[in-house]
């Protein structure tokens, strides 16, 4: 091992160890003693439960597990701080169905994680913290690196990073025959240190208790002036979370103390525990463009059209009064494809909802299905870019539910041949500011060509309809990944270009339109016409 030599055993000695102290044998030899506190409780958490998955899978065996990375790395030592992240989550495991699951992890699991068709819990989940780093490991469950950096990072616990890596499971704890210890209670969603961009608040509680018993739950909000109580219940909290509408709210910047979240869990024999607060910002208006200066041209779909020369480039202006502009991205124009020309898949004898003449899509048309149209996915294939670079979609949509908490539409974008994503995004109904809205949401893919050419393997669109709310599905557009804002276009780009402004939130401006035409140079002062 490369911290310190383990114990030289032949080929098939067998072991016996405590459970606990096996446990912490191997957080210490799977992640960095150093790492932050809630990394480390992440880590004992899965290595208990995939050992207790191991155990009753093997009953019959002579042993459990190996010491090697077969099953999970394990030698003869351990430091204060692992030690420390196993006493403090005792007996705590993952479960799906009431049973411990097989809680795989690996090294680093880029983004998007990958999808084992085994197991329903390990499904691919987009993972910001890890887009563009090489996946080192298998690529299932949670990426060791990733809950590292969101720990680090945005502050997230140890509950909150497990339940985002493995999907629809819960935190349980051990039964015990003496209950002394409070619950255990988290915020799952929304994200610490993130902003919310919709009229609905999906608030997704965790609370596991050693007698097995939550009797009430309740979720506070507080402000630097008031604390509001957001909901009170009595037995655990339901596995869907809740839906709360939050249009009365003023928008608020991502500050400390603006809007904080807690949950309080207390157990049968009245013992009380608060959540690591879950601090969030809320902006739910699209940047805009404020000034051109110089010689250029823009478009505003549905609006207006002027038209410049790019020779000498233009300055531009954008603001955002909540969040700020903090971003911008451009790409070819032609990177465009509407969404009624996607194929449509077949189910049984029936295809998978329908091309459909609709005002409020960008060029009149739009891809359309809603219930009782079963599910299904509309693709396009065939698409090329230059290669080993990184890309950003945009993708169109409006949905008929935004109080849904369920899954209403799942956009990827994937090579062809290959089975998982290169980008990934999974919306609920309460991602959507408001019902039969057009709205639009980003996937980032990093798109790596093992080829020497300049363009990669095609590339193909996904936008899979769950059957869950009316779907409608304008157009995508790719974009270059965004780089910071700044008032002038960056050398390199050139031509009939399209650029969005982006904000904090990771909001998006309209369409704007830069048309290379000869014209004579005058100033130009705009405000933001949307349709």
């Amino acid at each position: 091992h490369p911290k310190n030599p383990c114990r030289d055993v032949p080929e098939g000695h067998i072991d016996l160890i405590p459970f606990e102290e096996y446990v912490s044998r191997v957080v210490w030899a799977e992640a960095f003693p150093s790492w932050p506190a809630e990394t480390l409780k992440a880590q004992a958490v899965a290595a208990r439960t995939y050992a207790w998955y191991q155990i009753l899978a093997h009953q019959s065996w002579d042993f459990d597990v190996t010491d090697w990375v077969d099953y999970q790395y394990m030698c003869d030592f351990t430091t204060p701080s692992t030690d420390a992240a196993v006493a403090a989550t005792r007996g705590e495991y993952l479960a799906y169905g009431g049973q411990p699951i097989i809680a795989m992890y690996s090294a680093e699991n880029s983004s998007p994680t990958r999808t084992n068709p085994n197991v329903p819990y390990l499904q691919a989940v987009d993972d910001p913290v890890s887009f563009g780093y090489t996946r080192l490991g298998h690529g299932y469950g949670m990426g060791q690196w990733g809950a590292q950096r969101w720990a680090e990072r945005h502050g997230w616990g140890y509950i909150a990073i497990l339940r985002h890596y493995y999907t629809d499971v819960t935190l349980q704890v051990g039964a015990v025959l003496t209950d002394t210890a409070p619950p255990r209670v988290a915020i799952v969603r929304p994200w610490n240190d993130h902003y919310l961009t919709g009229n609905r608040l999906w608030l997704l509680p965790n609370a596991a208790d050693d007698s097995g018993a939550v009797r009430r739950i309740a979720v506070y909000l507080s402000t630097p002036l008031t604390t509001t109580r957001l909901l009170s219940q009595t037995g655990p909290p339901p596995a869907e979370g809740y839906a709360l509408d939050i249009t009365p709210w003023a928008d608020r910047p991502l500050l400390t103390g603006s809007l904080v979240l807690t949950a309080e869990a207390v157990d049968a024999a009245g013992r009380r525990s608060v959540s690591p607060p879950v601090t969030v910002g809320l902006d739910r208006t699209d940047p805009r463009l404020t000034l051109l200066t110089g010689t250029g041209s823009l478009i505003l779909p549905g609006s207006l059209s002027l038209s410049g020369t790019l020779a000498l480039s233009p300055t531009l202006a954008a603001d955002d009064a909540t969040s700020g502009v903090t971003h911008m991205a451009l790409g070819p124009l032609d990177w465009r494809w509407e969404g009624e020309t996607f194929t449509r898949t077949l189910s049984g004898t029936l295809w998978i909802g329908r091309p459909t003449a609709d005002p409020d899509a960008l060029n009149g048309q739009a891809m359309h299905a809603a219930p009782p149209d079963p599910p299904g996915a509309w693709t396009r294939s065939g698409i090329t870019l230059p290669a080993n670079r990184p890309y950003r979609a945009y993708f169109r949509l409006k949905v008929g539910d935004i109080a849904s908490t369920a899954e209403v539409v799942r956009l990827e974008v994937l090579i062809a041949g290959e089975a998982d994503p290169i980008g990934l995004r999974r919306l609920r109904g309460v991602d959507f500011r408001a019902p039969d809205a057009y709205q639009e949401f980003h996937v980032d893919f990093d798109y790596r060509s093992a080829g020497t050419g300049s363009f990669g393997p095609p590339l193909i669109l996904r936008v899979t309809f769950t059957a869950a709310a009316p779907l409608a599905f304008d157009r995508v557009i790719v974009l270059d990944s965004p780089i910071p804002y700044q008032p002038t276009l960056p050398a390199g780009y050139a031509g009939n270009l399209r650029l969005k402004f982006i904000d904090a939130a990771g909001n998006v401006s309209p369409d704007l339109l830069l048309l290379p035409v000869a014209l004579p140079t005058y100033p130009l002062y705009l405000p933001l016409v949307r349709k």
